[in-house]
């Protein structure tokens, strides 16, 4: 039912999807003999549940091997939200349902990658419009909740590591205040 409701997608379809998914689970065998670990692989494989960890690496490999899914869920656009911390296999994904970018809106700061720690990479962004040719890029320039005084300190703060990609933002809240920067030891 969350997938209808998140998707959209039909309860003939998105049961399809999911039987899909948790079979393929199911042929798994357990990763681990730590304790406890054989009892909570017992569970996914009855309950035909799949780990979260393990939907977006399960879709990808489905959908590799059935493309046909892709046209069968009928989705008209996708939308993406932090695109600059997406990592290998959301991006696998994400190339599955719009090959050529037509329908997917994504949302992103490359300036504000912080997840490389756990496998994002920001140059999925620098390349989104490689990638991703049918798409349009429409940047966001202006800041409507900081002054123009905030918005020229953080620029200065941010220029050392700003990306190709990055926006020079202008305030629409007016000049502000000045802003004084102190060094700390």
């Amino acid at each position: 039912a969350l997938l209808q409701r998140v998707t959209g997608l039909s309860a003939r379809v998105s049961a399809r999807v999911l039987a899909e998914l948790a079979g393929r689970r199911q042929r798994l065998e357990p990763v681990s003999d730590l304790p406890g670990m054989a009892a909570h692989e017992a569970a996914l494989r009855q309950g035909r549940w799949l780990p979260l960890d393990e939907i977006v690496p399960g879709a990808v490999g489905l959908l590799r091997d059935r493309p046909e899914l892709v046209t069968d869920l009928g989705l008209d656009w996708i939308g993406v939200d932090e695109y600059q911390d997406i990592n290998q296999a959301q991006y696998e994904l994400i190339r599955l349902l719009a090959p050529n970018g037509r329908g997917l809106t994504v949302i992103g700061d490359p300036d504000q990658a912080i997840y490389g720690f756990r496998g994002s990479d920001v140059r999925y962004f620098l390349q989104f419009t490689r990638d991703f040719p049918g798409a349009i890029t429409v940047g966001l320039d202006t800041n409507f909740r900081s002054s123009g005084a905030i918005v020229k300190a953080s620029a200065q703060v941010m220029a050392p590591g700003r990306s190709a990609l990055s926006a020079s933002v202008r305030s629409a809240a007016g000049p502000g205040v000045q802003v004084r920067a102190e060094g700390l030891p």
